[in-house]
């Protein structure tokens, strides 16, 4: 932890200085940063459906059906577009990522520390500038995050500089962009706090939190949520779902997720050696590793 407190540091510090190079410090923008915290949409100004051919929709149902397909998410705010417009991108949003695209820019290496700075942010500082956002039910879709999370350190780990010299950001993109595949618990989870939200409608917030931006701290918040619960067949069903919730969130040795899948060996250093018959030479070996869903 120590270490990858002091990589996010560094990377701080390159952030600041191209920043400060186009707006030096500006008192006025911090102000924004803290009312977004306590924003009931935070940095976003209203939900928009973007399709893949440009157009620009408000929410409804199968907006951009005859545009290619899209996605929706959260408008970025005036003051949100202004503070990316001199340097400080916040408010990232991955979805429809296209690495190839993005990878291309000279300004890339920037925007990505940004980004794991923002991630790491959002988890250390309740929220941070999302901390109302992340119950702003279609601001943030969670399996298209994903899904570009994905995108962006796959594109990355095939680069040599990626899994050379800059490796160690990209480890730690690793632990703070969501990039995990979708699986049938995750698909229980997100089924069944919609089921509870339909027979308590006070848990709807949560629901929005489940759905759009789930971490392994859902687990609290919905045995919070259940304290306060009456019914005791609602409650114990509020008691299954955070044991769900816990279940997803829980590591998975590295061994078990590596067995039947030796491309894990190519990007994990010190492995590669173990590429050749890896499901042999695996029960061999012992690393004290986890990977998180």
């Amino acid at each position: 932890m120590a270490r990858f407190l002091i990589i996010l540091i560094c990377m701080s510090f390159s952030v600041s200085a191209n920043v400060s190079q186009s707006s030096g410090s500006n008192p006025e923008y911090q102000g924004w940063i803290e009312a977004m915290k306590t924003r009931e949409r935070g940095p976003f100004k209203e939900l928009r459906w973007y399709c893949n051919d440009g157009s620009v929709f408000p929410p409804k149902a199968y907006a951009c059906v005859d545009h290619g397909g899209g996605y929706q998410h959260g408008a970025w705010s005036e003051h949100t577009l202004t503070l990316r417009e001199q340097g400080y991108k916040i408010a990232n949003l991955l979805a429809g990522y296209d690495p190839e695209v993005q990878l291309a820019q000279p300004g890339f290496v920037d925007d990505y520390n940004q980004l794991l700075i923002e991630k790491y942010l959002l988890a250390a500082d309740d929220g941070w500038i999302f901390r109302r956002a992340l119950f702003y039910r279609g601001a943030i879709q969670e399996e298209d995050e994903r899904a570009g999370g994905r995108k962006l350190l796959l594109a990355l780990s095939s680069e040599p500089e990626w899994i050379g010299t800059r490796y160690p950001a990209l480890r730690i993109g690793a632990v703070l962009v969501s990039h995990g595949e979708s699986t049938a618990s995750v698909q229980k989870v997100r089924q069944v706090s919609a089921a509870l939200s339909d027979q308590d409608p006070g848990f709807n917030d949560i629901r929005g939190k489940i759905h759009g931006t789930p971490d392994a701290g859902d687990a609290r918040r919905v045995r919070d949520y259940a304290a306060g619960v009456d019914d005791s067949a609602m409650k114990a069903k509020y008691e299954d779902l955070a044991n769900d919730i816990d279940l997803v969130y829980q590591g998975v040795p590295f061994r078990r997720s590596c067995v039947n899948r030796p491309r894990c060996f190519l990007v994990v250093r010190g492995c590669r050696k173990f590429y050749t018959r890896p499901q042999q030479r695996l029960r061999k070996i012992t690393l004290p590793v986890t990977i998180t869903r």
